[in-house]
């Protein structure tokens, strides 16, 4: 994630290319989320392929929005609007947004991360100005925040 986020601080290729309309739009589900097994070729444990084509999770979609906001693309972009709109709508009851381990369906250990990634983009994103902290997403800052 580091070499993402130096990406889009410098505005190198790999920024400027996640920042193109065409990659934006190529890589989006249908829902306006992302999905990580979309951003690379890792196979899991069984050596089965992760399907690119997976339901969009909170690891991709925050990342992405993130890097997003970082490479200086706008909190308006239509993209990034539909990321924030994944978001909203499906943060789960427990604050955190799911995401589908890579390696194997025992453990999920990477919901955590795509829950500090989701809270980091919309947090972002409220930082231009855009309302984009619900009351859960709110709660679930507060919750992270006061864990010892």
């Amino acid at each position: 994630m580091s070499a993402l986020l130096v990406a889009a601080q410098t505005a190198s290729p790999p920024a400027r290319d996640m920042a193109s309309p065409a990659t934006k739009e190529k890589r989006s589900t249908p829902g306006g989320g992302w999905c990580l097994p979309s951003l690379g070729q890792w196979k899991r444990r069984n050596g089965q392929p992760n399907d690119p084509k997976s339901p969009s999770d909170g690891y991709a979609t925050g990342l992405i929005v993130f890097v997003l906001r970082e490479a200086g693309v706008p909190a308006m972009d239509p993209a990034i609007q539909r990321g924030i709109a994944w978001l909203k709508t499906h943060q789960r009851a427990s604050g955190r947004w799911f995401t589908r381990s890579l390696n194997d369906d025992e453990d999920h250990y990477i919901t955590d991360v795509g829950t500090c990634l989701a809270v980091m983009a919309l947090g972002r994103c409220a930082s231009a100005g855009e309302p984009t902290l619900t009351h859960a997403t709110q709660s679930a800052t507060d919750r992270a925040s006061s864990r010892p």
